[in-house]
């Protein structure tokens, strides 16, 4: 996932996105706030192993851009969708995890906490 390519491929093949998924950070937050066809699910964990090489290749904007959708799903999922509708659904939790390795960790931008380094 060192580019935004591979980033791409590899969510939504993790995802079991449709294939009609655009490969920009809007059809990213609209696969990630849907997820309709993972059926039956009362909550969402997403852990993102060696996190420190994730969109390396590109530029900082890249990751931050990352970082900011993963937030924004994280609010949007957590808020009850009620519109008497179908696609209505109670808070969910959705968690994001980035596993670094300690040496590593200071090549995240600084917006991000890191806990347990050891």
């Amino acid at each position: 996932m060192q580019t935004l390519d591979a980033f791409y491929d590899e969510i939504y093949k993790k995802f079991h996105a449709p294939s009609y998924a655009g490969k920009n950070f809007n059809a990213l937050w609209d696969i990630l706030t849907d997820l309709s066809w993972l059926i039956n699910r009362s909550r969402y964990i997403v852990f993102f192993q060696n996190a420190e090489v994730i969109l390396i290749k590109e530029q900082e904007k890249a990751l931050q851009g990352f970082l900011e959708i993963l937030e924004a799903v994280g609010r949007e999922w957590s808020q009850p969708v009620q519109q008497s509708e179908w696609w209505d659904r109670p808070a969910m939790p959705f968690h994001s995890i980035l596993q670094v390795k300690a040496l590593s960790a200071s090549c995240f931008p600084r917006a991000v906490p890191v806990i347990g380094a050891v």
